[in-house]
């Protein structure tokens, strides 16, 4: 596309962070990631970025920066930062989160199952007493199904 004939942009404010972890994991691999999986604004959203709280009743913060395109000293590049106003966990309606995770053997190297298993872990540090979480676990034609209210005794109760 051409500036000239499209000089309106648009973002999403939706945060996705994925294409940084899936470059890195290849990398890591010694390999080059596919072109297609490599999404710049998901590489530049991986970072934290401190930006401000809003202020009053603004529900976001903008953030701006512009310099000189170090290509090309006439062009100029923009950076736009969003900051959402962070609420209290202590004021966020409880949580009703359902998985369903594959366990067949199709998923045991070690970016599959074991990594949803130690990403399971984490959230479950994130969850509150009031929160509930239920799974679905299936390997071909059976399945599992495992409901729980949250309580800190079963936090250290995790399944490995």
């Amino acid at each position: 596309m051409k500036v000239n004939d499209n000089p309106l942009s648009t973002f999403s404010i939706d945060v996705d962070a994925a294409s940084y972890s899936n470059v890195r994991r290849f990398l890591n691999q010694g390999q080059l990631p596919p072109a297609g999986s490599v999404r710049i604004e998901e590489m530049v959203n991986y970072f934290k970025y401190e930006y401000p709280q809003p202020t009053n009743n603004d529900p976001f913060s903008i953030n701006t920066e512009i310099a000189d395109a170090p290509w090309n000293k006439d062009h100029k590049l923009i950076l736009i930062g969003l900051q959402g106003k962070k609420i209290p966990t202590e004021n966020l309606p409880a949580s009703n989160l359902v998985f369903l995770i594959d366990v067949s053997g199709s998923m045991q190297s070690a970016n599959k199952l074991p990594l949803v298993k130690a990403s399971m872990k984490m959230l479950v540090d994130q969850l509150r007493e009031q929160d509930k979480i239920s799974m679905v676990v299936y390997a071909g034609a059976q399945a599992l199904c495992y409901h729980q209210q949250v309580e800190q005794k079963n936090k250290d109760q995790r399944c490995d």
